[in-house]
């Protein structure tokens, strides 16, 4: 089987995100203020060309209006939702949904919206009522005529594949799914189980989730059977209950880890409905991106650590792929401390291979003009839209800094430097350590942020010279003749 029909058996099939996506969402912006004119400006924002050219010419093309929306306390137990599961709209601020989707459309955009809401988040619904709130949402969805959907992790409705097959079943056009559970619920996740103690002895709640990180009673249990973890916490009064990674609810097989914990914070994660199998089916794998972290703020340490979440997701074959891409959350370019950190944000997400999400108030024309020509650089977002079998990775880090590389095809790899130091620095890279192809070969490299060819290489290490504090190098690497063609040059000789 080739690598191109495994990976399309590994992903999301409804023809979207074959390619990482590129838009703007609200939250980063507006937060919980977010209106209808608000998200109507930053539409006409992305559209307008008085630069020389669009957002949307660049392929900018999804405007995502995130929480904010709803009409909190309108519905059923203090809810948002009426009776009949419909979810109900904050008029005072989005006097017509559909208007608004119908401006997008109008533009040549598309509309995201978001449901599973954390404003005003529902957890108490329960029975048949709760596949309606889904089914009614979906149908909402439907009728305002979104292109997408972002679902966070706040409210209870957190079944991906549920939503996915909703939609599938409702909607004459696909879908592009986001699965905003920070870092649950993404490909290869395990399903957890959890067995709380009730006030009879020796009696628990079995329930799908885990009990949230800390309160450990003591170190977790190794290679236990699922009754002496059990036998264990019953016998301690400190143990409030037991969590544990298992498809089966009681494992006949010695359970990795059993925890043990003395604070019942129960995360419902009910992964066994909402992971990908890898089996190959249509509804596997059931969003187009995922993110991999919790909520990214605008500080250069909260970018590098949500950057971090990614790793995990670069396997072979990679879990963050065509149709199915690892997120970690939104970018905060032109909220970072300086164009530097602007800078290095967006190439960080475009190496990465991460959807390219703005976040800024595009109707604010001096932060736009700020980061105008970071977020409008044609050779870092086709560096993003690049397939060559990687979603890139990283391959050497210190304190000081760290080294990105992605694969380009055509004998073309990218290679960032991200610069954590408190002063300027050069850091030097062996060729073979990007790829084993630029061994022996002559490579030339190119500066993507100048645009400006920067010749041949004499040595076997390129070095990004005098990177400033929070600052970064960007260069393409093209081998331009086969292995073994590269001349030696003298021990001095240095590129």
């Amino acid at each position: 089987m080739s690598i191109v029909a495994v990976l399309s058996s590994l992903s999301l099939d409804n023809g979207l995100a074959r390619t990482p996506p590129l838009g703007w969402r609200s939250w980063n912006a507006y937060g919980g203020g977010v209106t209808q004119e608000k998200m109507e400006a930053a539409m006409g924002a992305m559209v307008d060309d008085s630069r020389g050219v669009s957002l949307h010419a660049l392929g900018y093309t999804f405007a995502g209006l995130d929480d904010g929306w709803q009409h909190c306390g309108a519905g059923v137990n203090g809810s948002f939702h009426a009776a009949d599961g419909t979810p109900i709209v904050d008029e005072s601020k989005f006097p017509s949904m559909k208007a608004m989707v119908s401006k997008a459309h109008a533009l040549g955009l598309k509309a995201g919206w978001y449901l599973n809401n954390c404003i005003c988040s529902e957890r108490d619904f329960s029975g048949p009522f709760v596949d309606t709130v889904v089914q009614q949402s979906v149908k909402a969805l439907v009728d305002y005529d979104f292109d997408g959907l972002k679902l966070d992790s706040c409210s209870q409705f957190n079944n991906l594949t549920r939503w996915n097959e909703l939609i599938n079943a409702t909607s004459a056009k696909p879908v592009l799914l986001e699965n905003c559970h920070q870092g649950g619920l993404a490909p290869g996740a395990k399903q957890w189980q959890t067995y709380i103690k009730q006030s009879t002895p020796d009696q628990y709640e079995h329930r799908l989730g885990y009990l949230s990180a800390g309160s450990d009673v003591e170190d977790p249990l190794l290679n236990s059977s699922f009754n002496v973890c059990e036998a264990r916490c019953t016998g301690s009064t400190a143990c409030l209950g037991i969590s544990f990674e298992a498809d089966e609810a009681m494992p006949t097989m010695p359970i990795p880890k059993c925890y043990l914990k003395s604070a019942v914070h129960f995360v419902p994660y009910d992964a066994s409905n909402a992971r990908c199998a890898f089996d190959g089916s249509p509804n596997d794998c059931p969003y187009n991106f995922f993110r991999t972290s919790g909520d990214i703020n605008a500080r250069w340490s909260s970018m590098l650590g949500n950057l971090e979440t990614t790793l995990r997701y670069r396997t072979e074959p990679p879990l963050s792929r065509p149709g199915t891409w690892a997120y970690p959350d939104m970018m905060e370019v032109g909220r970072l401390e300086n164009v530097s950190e602007d800078r290095a944000h967006f190439a960080a997400w475009a190496i990465s291979s991460s959807p390219l999400i703005l976040g800024h108030d595009l109707a604010d024309k001096e932060i736009t003009d700020r980061v105008w020509p970071i977020i409008t650089n044609k050779g870092v977002i086709s560096i993003n839209q690049a397939w060559a079998g990687s979603p890139g990775t990283r391959i050497a880090r210190t304190s000081d800094w760290q080294v990105w590389t992605k694969p380009l095809g055509g004998e073309q790899h990218a290679l960032l430097v991200l610069s954590n130091a408190s002063s300027p620095i050069n850091v030097s890279i062996p060729l073979v350590n990007i790829s084993k192809s630029l061994e022996h070969a002559t490579v030339t490299a190119r500066d993507v942020y100048t645009g400006t060819d920067l010749g041949t290489l004499h040595t076997s290490n390129f070095t990004a010279r005098a990177i400033l504090p929070h600052d970064s190098t960007l260069v393409v690497l093209k081998c331009v003749s086969p292995r073994g063609s590269r001349v030696k040059p003298a021990a001095s000789e240095e590129w």
